[in-house]
């Protein structure tokens, strides 16, 4: 098993991270998709998938995020694969009531394991089955993407500098 450069997406796209914006939109076009994500799409919505926890800390980072996010683009919602609410299918729901035509179903997940490529896949071919007038799109894990490697650097720092002996 090889570790992929960092310029290649794990599906094997050549994806170059040179903005934020561009995991999103390297996602949709290796699937055949074109989107332009400067512009104002109203017809566009995220769907941030995490695994849910029984500690509401933790889900509460999913909320800031969907927050955050909201800046950028018109329709974002949380959901959580399990354990926390609101599930994905309550989330699609929210998506298609909204007037999203494309939904695009973002994994809060580092790898691409069980639930991603089959917890995730089952909820989407779910969604589209539901709202068949709505388009849903899985996209990729965060994976190998090199802001990953600069935030454990980070996160190593900050464990030294604040140790106790």
């Amino acid at each position: 098993m090889s570790i992929l450069p960092p310029d290649v997406y794990p599906n094997g796209d050549k994806c170059h991270y040179k903005k934020e914006k561009e995991t999103l939109a390297c996602t949709l076009e290796s699937k055949g998709k074109r989107l332009n994500l400067q512009g104002n799409n109203s017809e566009l919505a995220l769907l941030i998938v995490a695994h849910g926890s029984r500690n509401p800390e933790a889900n509460e980072e999913l909320l800031a995020l969907c927050v955050k996010l909201r800046s950028r683009f018109p329709v974002v919602e949380p959901a959580f694969l399990e354990i926390a609410s609101p599930g994905i299918p309550q989330a699609g729901e929210n998506c298609a009531a909204k007037g999203a035509s494309q939904v695009v179903i973002v994994p809060y997940f580092l790898s691409p394991g069980v639930h991603v490529s089959e917890d995730l896949e089952t909820a989407r071919k779910e969604l589209a089955s539901s709202f068949p007038t709505v388009e849903f799109i899985l996209a990729g894990p965060i994976g190998l993407h090199p802001m990953v490697e600069q935030i454990l650097i980070d996160r190593v720092h900050e464990a030294i500098q604040s140790r106790t002996d």
